[in-house]
């Protein structure tokens, strides 16, 4: 049964910051995406999704982000960061991750 207080919500989606993936690197515990950040700030606490050629190839949240062997909460426009992506390792040169947040709002007439 949908109650009326969900028919009146609708989510948006809000893109909060792009970068290019530089080089991936491969350690021990894992892959990490060496990126620059292009625009905004990437949080710890965002979603993300890697596009590759202009297709959207994997959505899912932020593992963790390294800045010079540091794990950090964010990154922001211009700085290089390392960062991990919750159950994905494919990482390629030139891809891009963009981080982004759902919103949910009720809707207006």
């Amino acid at each position: 049964m949908i109650t009326p207080s969900l028919i009146n919500l609708m989510s948006e989606v809000l893109t909060i910051s792009p970068s290019v993936i530089l080089h991936p690197a491969t350690f021990p515990a894992g892959k990490v995406a060496g990126c620059k950040i292009t625009e905004g700030e990437i949080v710890s606490t965002s979603d993300i999704r890697l596009i590759r050629d202009g297709v959207i190839i994997f959505t899912g949240k932020v593992g963790s982000i390294f800045r010079e062997k540091n794990q950090v909460k964010q990154v922001s426009n211009g700085q290089e960061c390392g960062i991990t992506i919750k159950d994905y390792m494919d990482f390629q040169k030139n891809d891009t991750l963009e981080a982004f947040n759902i919103i949910s709002k009720e809707r207006t007439i």
